[in-house]
């Protein structure tokens, strides 16, 4: 739950400061619909996640301790390496983890 610190009224917006510091604002749209925007994101509840955000590939299980916690960047999982080359028969040689 937010507390409410002030409402203003400016060109047929409605702008609620709320006590995180953010503000939320409703406007009319030409078709008479009401749009409601936060000007920047809203985190409820959670801990930060500070842990890693880039993962660099294994072949065991890697575990991120993100349950419950609120995730404010993207997370990059570098994928394996993989090359392939043709051989002698004819066919393709590929090469999981690189040459």
């Amino acid at each position: 739950m937010f507390d409410l610190e002030s409402i203003d009224v400016v060109d047929s917006s409605l702008t609620f400061e709320l006590d995180a510091g953010e503000p939320l604002i409703f406007w009319l749209d030409d078709d008479r619909s009401l749009t409601v925007e936060l000007a920047a994101p809203l985190y409820i509840g959670g801990d930060i996640y500070n842990g890693q955000v880039v993962v660099e590939p294994t072949f065991e299980s890697t575990t991120l301790s993100t349950k419950n916690k609120v995730v404010k960047s993207d997370i990059l999982v570098n994928p394996i390496r993989v090359e392939q080359t043709t051989n002698e028969s004819g066919g393709i040689t590929v090469y999981i983890g690189g040459i």
